[in-house]
């Protein structure tokens, strides 16, 4: 495998799309749209570095995945991806809002402090 090999246009939507879902599934949106607004300006320079201090082990490590390299070290990659993060973090949000007013409010029938033991809710 090549290290200079680029990510073809349908692998760069594939890889936006999987670090977007990873990236929101774990509710992370706040902090990964932080660094990828702040790696944009250096992100073309931090990729070839990368590149270069990953060529003398790359026989070792085997696939280390390039295609991931040449899509965050571009900027207009990292604009779509902080955009597909907010476009999914809103639809999860969205989910959440309709699941809260479709779901009907339990009465509380006044438990007593035994009941908090039973097995059964």
């Amino acid at each position: 495998m090549s290290l200079w090999r680029d990510a073809s246009p349908e692998e760069t939507e594939e890889i936006i799309e999987n670090i977007a879902q990873q990236v929101v599934k774990r509710e992370m949106e706040l902090p990964a749209t932080f660094i990828f607004g702040t790696m944009r300006p250096v992100s073309y320079m931090g990729g070839q570095l990368i590149r270069v201090f990953l060529a003398a082990f790359t026989p070792l490590l085997g696939d280390l995945r390039y295609e991931y390299i040449s899509v965050l070290e571009k900027n207009e990659n990292l604009v779509k991806m902080i955009k597909r993060i907010n476009e999914l973090s809103d639809e999860r949000k969205e989910e959440k809002r309709n699941k809260k007013e479709k779901k009907p409010e339990k009465e509380d029938k006044g438990r007593k402090w035994y009941q908090f033991f039973s097995m059964k809710k």
